[in-house]
């Protein structure tokens, strides 16, 4: 009777839960870790997405797993910048949370996994996909010069008449109604351009860098900028404001820099947020807001911008990349590497390009009305040359591998006793036993020779973490997909 009674009480409950919608979840706020044990560790990409979806390669069936350790970060003090009164000028920036010891998450737009096949040393590789602007709904793809290689960014000009398209290389080209005002030529890869937002009569653009510049074209007004304000914050997106005379910059640690007549409403950092996912982009809303978006589909809204879902509690086929607001200011889509669009508010879904090709990624998504977009594609390999690799070391004559594909690589730097007892070192690398086994010598691309000795909570599917000795080795090596050989099991 008691067992009628309870499972009479829970069924309603149940079913009033699975009718949720995603407008009703509650916005994430915290990113929870599991507790270390053996070794505490900072993991560069802790806080992404890390169900990367893929299966041990048949050289490694029957491989058994090992017991694993747990990873997690420590969080690093952030400082909430007190808002300027509004008689301050106007190239001073409102920061928030942009302290140069934050987490350790470097914002390097993600790689999608290639699924590479054996080591076929005679065969001529695939050509890699072009880049390549896809229209929905009642956008439309407009005729121009050929898209750069590595682009990472796209701004609507005429309503959706014409477009800008980005590399992170600094070059610009244009289509359509959308004229050409120039480009810059970035050669530091800690300058590469992460960005681009039209002003809104379309007669210039900003560009964003990821040190924080800001490079004004056509009717653009330099406002400002984040060089000498915040050194090591790493800039992922511009949004400009509604009016055109200001813009914000949002960085992947979760801090957000005001110019002009962007107001500085809030952010993730000010909040005490530590633990969040890294951010990727921002979208501006209906009058003085901003929505943030994180990798792990969680989304903030500050100012004027209502919450209108998110996709933190929700499955999804891979990390999100960008986010885009309606005209209106109403609503907002969240776009996958893989394609996927996420519609929210008065954003109407009108289709996507998913899946991509595993060797392109979505880097952003342009709206040129509440019922149409724009979706960007580039080559992986493209956005690898043009952001740097550090030279692979060496490896030992005669050695040959067996190739296992592109796998997510981060990186740790504290000291420690790893999982297979050994400590931590500069052969070190932290593995998912279920897909590598302990002890085996891996090749990493623009790494060398490291041998599986650690595991990690954190460490799941095709996803290494590589171990350097200090923090800001780390912090240059940020997020990458790197191709990994089986050098010996």
């Amino acid at each position: 009777m008691i067992e009628h009674r309870r499972t009479g009480f829970l069924a309603p409950r149940r079913a009033e839960h699975a009718a949720r919608t995603l407008r009703s979840t509650p916005r994430a706020r915290h990113f929870r870790r599991v507790r270390p044990k053996p070794l505490t560790r900072r993991v560069a990409a802790a806080a992404l997405p890390l169900a990367v979806l893929a299966s041990a390669p048949p050289a490694l069936a029957s491989a058994r797993p090992a017991l694993a350790g747990t990873s997690a970060s420590r969080p690093s003090p952030t400082r909430a910048h007190p808002r300027t009164s509004p008689s301050a000028p106007r190239t001073a920036p409102h920061l928030s949370g942009l302290a140069p010891d934050g987490p350790l998450v470097r914002a390097v737009q993600p790689r999608g996994p290639a699924a590479r096949a054996g080591s076929a040393a005679h065969a001529d590789p695939p050509a890699p996909p072009a880049p390549a602007v896809e229209a929905f709904g009642n956008a439309r793809s407009r005729q121009g010069p050929k898209l750069p290689a590595g682009a990472v960014g796209v701004a609507v000009a005429d309503a959706g008449a014409g477009y800008w398209v980005v590399d992170s290389a600094g070059k610009v080209v244009a289509h359509g109604s959308a004229r050409n005002y120039g480009s810059i030529a970035v050669a530091d890869p800690g300058s590469r351009v992460v960005g681009i937002a039209a002003t809104p009569d379309g007669r210039g653009y900003w560009l964003a860098s990821a040190d924080g510049r800001v490079h004004p074209f056509g009717d653009a007004r330099a406002l400002g900028s984040l060089v000498g304000h915040a050194p090591g914050a790493t800039v992922v997106g511009i949004a400009a404001s509604r009016r055109g005379e200001g813009y914000w910059l949002a960085t992947s640690e979760g801090g957000v820099a005001a110019f002009g007549d962007a107001a500085f409403e809030g952010s993730p950092s000010s909040e005490g947020l530590r633990h969040h996912a890294p951010i990727v982009g921002i979208a501006a809303a209906a009058g003085q807001g901003y929505w943030l978006a994180a990798a792990n589909g969680s989304v903030y809204e500050y100012g004027s911008a209502p919450f209108e879902g998110s996709l933190a509690s929700h499955r999804r086929r891979a990390e999100i990349t960008g986010i885009t607001a309606t005209p209106t200011g109403r609503g907002y889509w969240l776009g996958a590497r893989d394609g996927s669009v996420y519609p929210f508010g008065d954003a109407s879904f009108e289709g996507s390009g998913a899946p991509e090709p595993s060797k392109s990624v979505v880097t952003a998504l342009a709206a040129t009305s509440d019922h149409g977009y724009l979706e960007l594609t580039a080559s992986t390999s493209a956005l690898a040359t043009q952001r740097g690799t550090r030279h692979s070391a060496p490896r030992a004559a005669g050695a040959s591998g067996t190739s296992l594909g592109d796998f997510l690589v981060t990186c740790y730097d504290l000291q420690g006793i790893t999982a297979s007892g050994a400590p931590a070192s500069g052969v070190t690398v932290a593995v998912d036993p279920s897909v590598i086994p302990m002890g085996a010598e891996l090749e990493i691309g623009g790494v060398g020779m490291r041998i599986a000795q650690d595991t990690g909570g954190a460490i799941v599917g095709r996803h290494l973490d590589i171990w350097e000795p200090s923090y800001q080795t780390c912090m240059d090596w940020g997020v990458r997909y790197e191709p990994v050989s089986l050098l010996r099991s």
